[in-house]
C-alpha cells in the first residue's frame, strides 16, 4: 500500500482485566467508515482503515501511536459510533496526540455527532468533529489539512476548534438519493488485515495461554448499506427520526438504487469470496418492494445463493418471504424484534407496530415456508415484573407451540439508553431515572477494567 496521509481507527470496547485476559466488543466498523475511505481515495489521497481489535488479536503490542509517528501520518479519525467505545476510543485519540501532536486529530459517528460540542469544548487532544454524514465533509477537511490551510470554516458538519473557542460551521450536509448511489462500499482494500476483519467475531475473546486459539466466525460476513434514514421513533432507538434531524440533520430516508446496491454486493461476493450479508435497513415495512426486487436481482444474478441475515423493523409480508426464500441461500434467516409481549407497550414503544395475532400468523408461514427465523426480545428499565413474566411466557408459547427447527428466540436486558432516544429525551414522560445524560456518564460507563488500547 503506498503511504498513508489520512488513517481511519476503528477501537473497540475493552472488557477484561489485564493485558493477558480481555474481551473486545463493538467489532463492526460503521459502514460509513468504508465509503468516507473510498471518497478520500476519489479524490487522490491515500487513506488507510485500521480496525485496532483485530490488530490487537494476533499482536497484543501493536502500538497505534508509535504506527502513526512512523508512517507520519498528517491526519487521523477515529470512528466514535456507539456509546460504548466512548472511552476507549477517546483513550487511544489521546494517546496518539501526545505522541504525535502535529497530527491532525477528528471524531465522526453517531455518539461523537451527538456530543460534539462538548468533545471540542473539554478534549484539547480532538481537533475537529464531523458533525452528521462524513463523505463530502472529510473530502474538504482532507483538503484542507494537506493544504495547511487553518482556515476550515468551509468544511461541512465541522465542529472545530479556533483560538480556543468552538466554531460551528453553518454548512450542513446530508447524502441525496444521487451521491448516495454515487458511493462505494467496498473499501476492504483500504483495510489492514481485512481477511481477519470479515471473520472477526461480534465479541472476542483473548487469552494469551491459548493465543493459537482465535475465536474467529466460520463464515465471512459484511454487513451492507441500503440506504440511511428512518421514519419511525422506537423509544429506545438512537437511530430514529427525530434523533437523526437533531443530530445529523437528516430529515428523510434516502434509498439506494437496488440495481447499484446489487451489482456491489455481487461484486464483493466474487472479490472476496464472502459467505453471508447482514441487513439492517427496512424503514417502510408495510411496504418492502424495494427490498423484494434487490432480492429478486440477487437470485437471478447468484446461482450460487448467499447467505443473508435480515433485520425487519416490523412483520416481513408474506411477499417479502415469498423472495428472501426463493432467491437467499438457504442458511438466510429473518430477525424479528418483538420486544414485548404486552401489545400496549409495543404500540406505545415501537414505531412500527404489530399484535401477537399478526405474530403467530407470520410465523406460522415462516415455518411453512421452512425460513429461519430469530425472535429478539428485550427487557427495557421501565418494564414491570408482570411485563417481564408475560414476555417469557409468551417465548416459551412460541417455543412449545411451534416446536420447529427454524425457530428461535432470545430475550436479553437493555441497561444503557441511547443518547437523543426518545426515552432520553423525555424521561421524566416514561417515568423513568437516566443513568447516563452526559458524555463524561457515558464515558466512565464505557470504561473497561484496564486500560489495554
Amino acid at each position: 500500500m503506498a503511504k498513508t496521509d489520512c488513517l481511519l481507527i476503528h477501537v473497540p470496547q475493552v472488557r477484561g482485566f489485564s493485558k493477558k485476559d480481555f474481551k473486545l466488543f463493538i467489532n463492526y466498523i460503521a459502514i460509513g467508515v468504508f465509503s468516507m475511505c473510498n471518497e478520500l481515495a476519489k479524490n487522490k489521497f491515500k487513506p488507510q482503515i485500521i480496525h485496532l481489535g483485530v490488530e490487537k488479536s494476533f499482536d497484543a503490542d501493536f502500538d497505534i501511536a508509535d504506527y502513526v509517528k512512523k508512517n507520519k501520518i498528517k491526519m487521523v479519525g477515529l470512528s466514535l459510533h456507539w456509546h460504548y467505545q466512548a472511552y476507549d476510543t477517546l483513550n487511544v485519540a489521546r494517546k496518539i496526540k501526545e505522541i504525535n501532536p502535529d497530527t491532525f486529530i477528528f471524531l465522526g459517528g453517531i455518539m461523537s455527532s451527538a456530543f460534539a460540542d462538548d468533545i471540542i469544548k473539554k478534549y484539547s487532544y480532538i481537533d475537529a468533529v464531523i458533525k452528521g454524514e462524513g463523505e463530502k465533509s472529510i473530502v474538504e477537511l482532507a483538503q484542507k489539512i494537506h493544504s495547511q490551510d487553518k482556515n476550515l470554516s468551509s468544511v461541512s458538519n465541522l465542529r472545530w476548534r479556533k483560538n480556543g473557542k468552538i466554531v460551528k460551521n453553518k454548512k450542513i450536509w446530508f447524502a441525496n438519493e444521487e451521491e448516495l448511489n454515487s458511493y462505494s462500499f467496498d473499501a476492504l482494500k483500504y483495510l489492514k488485515n481485512y481477511e481477519r476483519y470479515l471473520k472477526f467475531p461480534f465479541i472476542y475473546n483473548y487469552n494469551a495461554e491459548k493465543p493459537d486459539e482465535i475465536n474467529y466466525r466460520k463464515k465471512s460476513s459484511f454487513v451492507c448499506c441500503l440506504g440511511r434514514g428512518c421514519p419511525g421513533n422506537c423509544s429506545w432507538c438512537g437511530g430514529g427520526y427525530e434523533a437523526m434531524k437533531k443530530i445529523t440533520g437528516r430529515n428523510c430516508v434516502t434509498l439506494r438504487n437496488p440495481k447499484i446496491a446489487a451489482k456491489e454486493f455481487i461484486n464483493f461476493k466474487k472479490k472476496y469470496n464472502l459467505d453471508e450479508y447482514y441487513f439492517c435497513f427496512d424503514p417502510f415495512p408495510k411496504n418492502q418492494q424495494y427490498l423484494i426486487e434487490l432480492f429478486e436481482i440477487l437470485g437471478k444474478e447468484m446461482p450460487n445463493k448467499i447467505d443473508i441475515m435480515f433485520e425487519c423493523f416490523g412483520l416481513p409480508t408474506k411477499e417479502f418471504i415469498d423472495s428472501f426464500k426463493k432467491n437467499l441461500g438457504k442458511d438466510s434467516q429473518i430477525i424479528i424484534s418483538p420486544e414485548f409481549a404486552s401489545e400496549e407497550l409495543r404500540k406505545e414503544h415501537r414505531a412500527f407496530w404489530f399484535s401477537n395475532r399478526e405474530l403467530f400468523d407470520c410465523l406460522e408461514y415462516l415455518i411453512k415456508k421452512e425460513v429461519k427465523t430469530l425472535l429478539y426480545f428485550s427487557v427495557l428499565p421501565f418494564e414491570s415484573d408482570e411485563d417481564k413474566k408475560a414476555t417469557k411466557e409468551l417465548i416459551n408459547k412460541i417455543m412449545i407451540d411451534k416446536r420447529s427447527e427454524f425457530v428461535e428466540a432470545i430475550n436479553q436486558q437493555i441497561n444503557d439508553i441511547e443518547p437523543y432516544c426518545p426515552l432520553a429525551l423525555n424521561a421524566e414522560k416514561y417515568g423513568i431515572t437516566l443513568r447516563l445524560k452526559t458524555l463524561e456518564d457515558y464515558i466512565n460507563n464505557s470504561k473497561g477494567h484496564r486500560d489495554l488500547l
